[in-house]
Protein backbone atom coordinates (compact mmCIF):
# COMPACT_ATOMS: atom_id res chain seq x y z
CA UNK A 1 0.00 0.00 0.00
CA UNK A 2 1.19 3.30 -0.79
CA UNK A 3 0.96 6.47 1.55
CA UNK A 4 0.52 9.53 -0.01
CA UNK A 5 1.72 12.76 2.42
CA UNK A 6 -0.82 15.66 2.36
CA UNK A 7 1.18 19.01 2.83
CA UNK A 8 3.43 21.48 0.47
CA UNK A 9 3.30 20.37 -2.69
CA UNK A 10 6.88 19.01 -4.13
CA UNK A 11 8.84 21.42 -6.45
CA UNK A 12 8.76 18.86 -9.03
CA UNK A 13 5.17 18.97 -8.92
CA UNK A 14 5.53 23.15 -9.24
CA UNK A 15 7.99 23.39 -11.78
CA UNK A 16 5.12 21.07 -13.84
CA UNK A 17 1.94 23.36 -12.67
CA UNK A 18 4.24 26.42 -13.97
CA UNK A 19 4.59 24.82 -17.53
CA UNK A 20 0.63 24.35 -17.89
CA UNK A 21 -0.20 27.43 -19.12
CA UNK A 22 2.72 28.09 -21.63
CA UNK A 23 2.26 24.54 -23.17
CA UNK A 24 -1.32 25.25 -23.46
CA UNK A 25 -1.01 28.43 -24.85
CA UNK A 26 1.70 27.60 -27.64
CA UNK A 27 -0.95 24.57 -28.37
CA UNK A 28 -3.81 27.07 -29.15
CA UNK A 29 -1.86 29.34 -31.25
CA UNK A 30 -0.41 26.66 -33.47
CA UNK A 31 -3.39 24.95 -33.60
CA UNK A 32 -5.17 28.27 -34.46
CA UNK A 33 -2.10 29.28 -37.34
CA UNK A 34 -3.67 26.61 -39.38
CA UNK A 35 -6.94 28.23 -39.92
CA UNK A 36 -7.28 30.48 -43.11
CA UNK A 37 -10.01 32.30 -44.62
CA UNK A 38 -10.91 32.38 -48.28
CA UNK A 39 -10.71 35.30 -50.32
CA UNK A 40 -13.74 36.91 -50.68
CA UNK A 41 -12.52 39.42 -53.15
CA UNK A 42 -9.68 39.87 -55.83
CA UNK A 43 -6.88 41.32 -54.64
CA UNK A 44 -5.69 42.74 -57.86
CA UNK A 45 -6.85 45.72 -59.02
CA UNK A 46 -8.53 45.36 -62.47
CA UNK A 47 -9.20 48.44 -65.31
CA UNK A 48 -10.87 48.77 -68.60
CA UNK A 49 -8.54 48.53 -71.57
CA UNK A 50 -7.65 51.35 -74.02
CA UNK A 51 -10.48 52.11 -76.16
CA UNK A 52 -12.89 49.69 -74.09
CA UNK A 53 -15.73 51.53 -71.68
CA UNK A 54 -16.12 51.48 -68.41
CA UNK A 55 -19.91 50.40 -68.74
CA UNK A 56 -18.67 47.33 -70.66
CA UNK A 57 -15.90 46.96 -68.70
CA UNK A 58 -18.21 46.22 -65.75
CA UNK A 59 -20.73 43.83 -67.70
CA UNK A 60 -17.37 41.70 -68.71
CA UNK A 61 -16.48 41.82 -65.05
CA UNK A 62 -19.51 40.90 -63.53
CA UNK A 63 -20.11 37.91 -66.14
CA UNK A 64 -16.30 37.24 -65.42
CA UNK A 65 -17.11 36.51 -61.87
CA UNK A 66 -20.25 34.61 -62.39
CA UNK A 67 -19.01 32.13 -64.45
CA UNK A 68 -15.82 32.33 -61.60
CA UNK A 69 -18.48 31.38 -58.78
CA UNK A 70 -20.33 28.52 -61.00
CA UNK A 71 -17.34 27.18 -61.37
CA UNK A 72 -15.99 27.03 -57.94
CA UNK A 73 -19.83 25.66 -56.95
CA UNK A 74 -21.35 28.50 -56.19
CA UNK A 75 -23.21 27.96 -53.00
CA UNK A 76 -22.37 24.38 -52.43
CA UNK A 77 -18.65 26.08 -52.26
CA UNK A 78 -19.66 28.61 -49.69
CA UNK A 79 -21.81 25.88 -47.82
CA UNK A 80 -18.16 23.65 -47.70
CA UNK A 81 -16.28 26.65 -46.67
CA UNK A 82 -18.53 27.32 -43.55
CA UNK A 83 -18.82 23.65 -42.64
CA UNK A 84 -14.89 23.56 -42.41
CA UNK A 85 -14.67 26.13 -40.39
CA UNK A 86 -17.10 24.92 -37.74
CA UNK A 87 -15.40 21.92 -38.54
CA UNK A 88 -11.87 23.01 -37.87
CA UNK A 89 -13.46 24.92 -34.61
CA UNK A 90 -14.78 21.59 -32.49
CA UNK A 91 -11.40 19.75 -33.67
CA UNK A 92 -9.89 22.78 -32.53
CA UNK A 93 -11.37 22.40 -29.51
CA UNK A 94 -11.69 18.81 -28.87
CA UNK A 95 -7.36 18.72 -29.19
CA UNK A 96 -7.50 22.02 -27.06
CA UNK A 97 -9.49 19.70 -24.05
CA UNK A 98 -6.80 16.51 -24.85
CA UNK A 99 -3.98 18.54 -23.95
CA UNK A 100 -5.53 20.06 -21.27
CA UNK A 101 -6.21 16.59 -19.73
CA UNK A 102 -3.13 15.22 -20.44
CA UNK A 103 -1.38 18.21 -18.52
CA UNK A 104 -4.04 17.92 -15.94
CA UNK A 105 -3.02 14.46 -15.46
CA UNK A 106 0.45 15.19 -15.91
CA UNK A 107 0.37 18.03 -13.46
CA UNK A 108 -1.69 15.67 -10.76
Amino acid sequence: MTTVKIGRPTLEYRRMRGLTLPIGLTAALTLSACVVAPPTTPSVMALPAQGKSWDQFQREDVTCRQYGYQQAGGEAAADAATTNAVGGAVLGTALGAGVGAALGSLGG
